[in-house]
C-alpha cells in the first residue's frame, strides 16, 4: 500500500464530520499504540511550540531515502496525530512524495474539532515532514 491509499485509509477511518466523538476516542486509541519515542529526541528542538501539551515530533531520512518519523505528547489527541503521520509516512521512500497531496487533517475534518494551538501543532508536524521530503522551509 502506498502512501495515498494509506491517506485514504485514515481518511475513511476518521470522520469527524458524522461522528466527532467516536472519531476523537478512536484517534486517541490510536495513539496508544504509537511507539516510545527515543528519549535522546525529548528535547527543545523537537519540541512543538505554541501547543499547550508537551508534544515532541521527529521526522529524519533513514537509510538515505525512506522517512522514519517518532513523536510523543502527553495528549491524547496529538499523540493520535503522530501515530497517523507515522501510519502514512514510516518507511516510505521520499522520491514517492508530493507533500501538496496531504490533506487527511483537512479532508477527515479533523482541523475543525482543534483549538487554534493544535491546529499549528499539526501544520508544525506537516511543514516539518516537507522539510525532510523537501521543498517547505523548516518549522
Amino acid at each position: 500500500m502506498n502512501w495515498l491509499e494509506r491517506q485514504r485509509e485514515i481518511i475513511d477511518m476518521f470522520d469527524f464530520e458524522t461522528d466527532p466523538g467516536g472519531s476523537m476516542c478512536n484517534l486517541m486509541s490510536a495513539g496508544k499504540e504509537l511507539p516510545a519515542m527515543w528519549e535522546g529526541y525529548v528535547d527543545a528542538e523537537n519540541m512543538l511550540q505554541g501547543c499547550i501539551s508537551m508534544t515532541y515530533f521527529v521526522c529524519e531520512r533513514a537509510f538515505g531515502c525512506t522517512l522514519h518519523i517518532e513523536g510523543m505528547s502527553n495528549s491524547g489527541v496529538m499523540q493520535g496525530v503522530i501515530w497517523v503521520m507515522r501510519y502514512i509516512f514510516e518507511g516510505v521512500n521520499i522520491s514517492e512524495i508530493d507533500m501538496r497531496l496531504l490533506n487527511w487533517h483537512k479532508e477527515s475534518g479533523l482541523m475543525s474539532h482543534l483549538t487554534p494551538q493544535r491546529q499549528g501543532a499539526v501544520e508544525q508536524i506537516i511543514k516539518r515532514i516537507g522539510y525532510v521530503v523537501g521543498g517547505i522551509d523548516k518549522a
